[in-house]
């Protein structure tokens, strides 16, 4: 049961997103995208990370502790889209560095 569930995510490839692709109708879906990096700013205990691609930028909100990301970090991040003020923003399941 929960051990296969496991090991069948891990093993799961999300189609990876141009920024500016990502609309309403994605909203609670789960998408990958990769960006660098251009802000980070904390709000109590949510840290809200700008990143960008060569075709946009979005928020991503992280609820995790001990994030050490720092601004011009090139990431890849996986999350469930949502809305807020009428714009896209991601709310992160998991972020990861990229290597080039």
């Amino acid at each position: 049961g929960v051990i296969a569930l496991f090991i069948i995510s891990f093993f799961v490839q999300y189609d990876l997103f141009a920024i500016e692709d990502i609309t309403e109708e994605h909203v609670g879906k789960r998408i990958r995208i990769q960006g660098e990096i251009v802000s980070l700013r904390q709000n109590g205990e949510t840290e809200i990370i700008e990143l960008e691609d060569e075709t946009a930028s979005i928020p991503i909100i992280l609820f995790a502790e001990d994030q050490l990301f720092q601004k011009k970090m090139y990431v890849e991040v996986i999350g469930i889209v949502t809305m807020y003020n009428c714009a896209p923003e991601i709310k992160a399941e998991k972020i990861s560095l990229v290597d080039f």
